[in-house]
C-alpha cells in the first residue's frame, strides 16, 4: 500500500466522521434555537429587573 493510498483512506474516514455530527446538528437545531431564545429572553428580563432596582 502506498503512502498516498493511506492518506486517501485517512481523508475518507475523517470525512465520514463528520456525517454523524452533521446529522446531530440538523436534528438538534430546533432544540438549540428554542433554548437560545429562552435564554436571551431570561437575560433581557433580568437586565430590566436589575436596572429597575438601581433606579
Amino acid at each position: 500500500m502506498t503512502v498516498e493510498a493511506v492518506w486517501n483512506i485517512a481523508d475518507i474516514f475523517n470525512g465520514l466522521m463528520a456525517l454523524p455530527n452533521i446529522v446531530a446538528l440538523v436534528v438538534l437545531s430546533g432544540v438549540m434555537a428554542r433554548e437560545s431564545k429562552e435564554y436571551f429572553a431570561r437575560e433581557k428580563h433580568l437586565k430590566k429587573l436589575v436596572n429597575n432596582n438601581r433606579s
